[in-house]
């Protein structure tokens, strides 16, 4: 019997990062002029502490770290005044509440979720 390989042999281990940069040049049409991705995380987790760690060490996109904390209003506003800031390409959104408010505070920005 053989086996089919690992997922990286697969491909399937390419990092989230390529998937922002796919989105990016397919869904906005400002891609060119902006050159952050947010990474919008539900809580201060412990199992977020990976997914943030590589895929800041494998974009070619500069990364700002929103923690939500978990909470709705006051998340949406720093989410809201984030964006604003820094006009992201792309959303890499750590949890449901950050993909919930990404999508109730800026929806048409590109997202890639993650739990």
């Amino acid at each position: 019997m053989t086996t089919a390989g690992s997922n990286r042999e697969r491909g399937h281990g390419k990092p989230a990062a390529a998937l922002i940069v796919g989105l990016a040049l397919c869904g906005s049409a400002t891609w060119a002029a902006a050159e952050t991705v947010l990474i919008v995380k539900s809580d201060d987790l412990p199992q977020y502490l990976a997914p943030i760690a590589r895929f800041t060490e494998t974009t070619s996109f500069d990364t700002v770290v929103v923690d939500i904390k978990g909470a709705r209003d006051e998340g949406g506003a720093l989410l809201a005044e984030t964006a604003e800031r820094t006009r992201p390409v792309g959303i890499f959104a750590l949890g449901a509440r950050a993909a919930w408010l990404r999508k109730k505070v800026i929806p048409d920005t590109p997202m890639v979720f993650s739990m």
